[in-house]
């Protein structure tokens, strides 16, 4: 039987998660969450008691205080049986239940894909805001980058990366994140495919120009997208240096997201970094023993990030990654990837 977590929107997320998520134990999730049901009296104060509320878009119920962030390298649609299917995309958005969402080759008007709006029509599905722009003309349409986001976003820009000779144009998009008050900087990009290493260092370098830039001082940064290289490239090597690649942390597995018919690579990412954390490389020797401990926090004036409250005071928060995953899906020759941060506020 196939239930469409998109027509299940008052299902409550944890009983969802248990018939969706293949916990252990299933039965005594199952019986526990009919318990908080009944106790509850409804699917909206139920969700509430268990630490959700309900998503005014109606699609799907968000954690509070839970980030759950996609990257998505969508092909325009078009998936590995060559068949231009947009909402087999909206579906892998929808059961992933994600707040946020990067998305890379995003046609709009362009012939290929039959020259409709792909963003337009994933927000439609998914209930999300999109958010596109433009690298290149394709096809009498445009070719870009998009965001799906359930939270407000401001200073929403993109900046076209450098070249070298004759490559596409690549573009890094760059956006503010208001998730609950705490303000996250939020960059989507996709860099050079060709084996040498220079345009993707170029476009790494203004990843981390960016990332330093004095308005976004005392701001969380989270950095999705395709880097069209593997693990100890330059490129790679480079972010590293002052990001933590999530899958280092809590991934299982290779991690491998191309090409979905016999994945044999890992090239699309999520890095993150909280403010005043130290080197990428310093964070992951410390790992084990600091973030995989719940209830455990380091030294708070060492990572927290900030925003405006009240009277222009600072309320602070760092972001705790919990979990990340390939999703499998044939909408498209990359595999989607998830990452789950809990916001935590001090």
């Amino acid at each position: 039987m196939h239930i469409n977590v998109a027509e299940s929107r008052m299902i409550p997320v944890l009983v969802r998660t248990a018939f969706f998520g293949k916990f252990p134990n299933y039965w005594c999730h199952l019986l526990l969450m009919l318990v908080l049901f009944l106790v509850s009296g409804s699917p909206v104060a139920f969700s509430q008691a268990v630490g959700g509320h309900e998503d005014t878009s109606g699609s799907v119920l968000v954690e509070a205080d839970t980030l759950r962030v996609l990257s998505y390298n969508i092909r325009a649609g078009r998936g590995t049986d060559d068949v231009y299917d947009f909402r087999r995309i909206a579906d892998v958005i929808i059961e992933s239940r994600a707040g946020l969402v990067a998305l890379q080759e995003v046609d709009v008007g362009v012939e290929r894909s039959g020259g409709v709006d792909i963003m337009q029509i994933l927000a439609d599905y998914t209930g999300m805001e999109p958010f596109f722009f433009m690298n290149t003309p394709h096809q009498g349409g445009e070719y870009g980058n998009g965001i799906l986001s359930r939270y407000p976003m401001a200073d929403v820009v993109n900046h076209h990366l450098p070249r070298v000779g004759d490559s596409e144009q690549r573009g890094l998009m760059e956006a503010v994140i208001d998730v609950n008050g705490a303000e996250i900087l939020f960059f989507n990009t996709h860099l050079d495919h060709r084996p040498d290493d220079a345009e993707r260092l170029l476009g790494v370098d203004v990843i981390l120009e960016r990332a330093g830039a004095p308005e976004h001082k005392g701001r969380a940064v989270i950095v999705a997208g395709d880097l069209n290289d593997i693990p100890g490239s330059p490129a790679y090597s480079r972010i590293a240096e002052y990001f933590t690649d999530i899958w280092d942390l809590f991934g299982v597995g290779d991690g491998y997201t191309y090409h979905t018919d016999n994945p044999d690579r890992r090239i699309d990412y999520l890095f993150f970094r909280n403010a005043g954390d130290q080197s990428g490389t310093d964070r992951k020797s410390d790992s084990e023993t600091d973030w995989k401990q719940e209830g455990e926090k380091p030294d708070a004036e060492a990572v927290k990030g900030g925003h405006r409250s009240g009277e222009g005071q600072i309320t602070g928060y760092r972001l705790r990654p919990v979990s990340v995953r390939v999703i499998e899906s044939v909408g498209s020759d990359h595999l989607p990837l998830l990452g789950v941060f809990v916001i935590e506020r001090f």
